[in-house]
């Protein structure tokens, strides 16, 4: 498994030093043919604007590639557990604030318990 991998990586540079040795001999072959009619500094400033541009059209070309698909719409339930998991402290707060008032109002509680039951009892009939 380790030997693939090496092999893998190793197959990766090789790749990347035969690209770029092409893309140097070019850069000086396109310097070369430039270098007549524009001059030393105008051969490598085109030389220069052509890297950039190559530059460019690379990262954009990779960012567009980076970016996350959309989420899926989610329901109540899916959006609170999510919320529980980015903010715990929150939802720590949020449960000591719900067994507070569990405490303090028992109706409230039992209302909510035979609602759930209801729905769930009227749910599979």
């Amino acid at each position: 498994m380790i030997r693939r991998i090496i092999s893998a990586a190793v197959a990766v540079a090789l790749t990347a030093a035969a690209v770029m040795t092409a893309v140097v001999a070019a850069a000086f072959a396109l310097y070369a043919l430039l270098e007549g009619p524009l001059g030393r500094p105008g051969a490598a400033a085109v030389i220069a604007a052509l890297a950039a541009l190559t530059a460019a059209v690379t990262a954009l070309v990779s960012l567009r590639k980076a970016e996350p698909p959309p989420p899926a719409e989610q329901g109540p339930a899916d959006r609170i557990l999510s919320l529980a998991r980015e903010k715990p402290i929150l939802a720590a707060a949020a449960a000591v604030a719900a067994g507070v008032v569990a405490l303090r109002n028992p109706k409230i509680v039992a209302a909510l318990v035979s609602a759930f039951v209801a729905g769930k009892t009227t749910g599979k009939s």
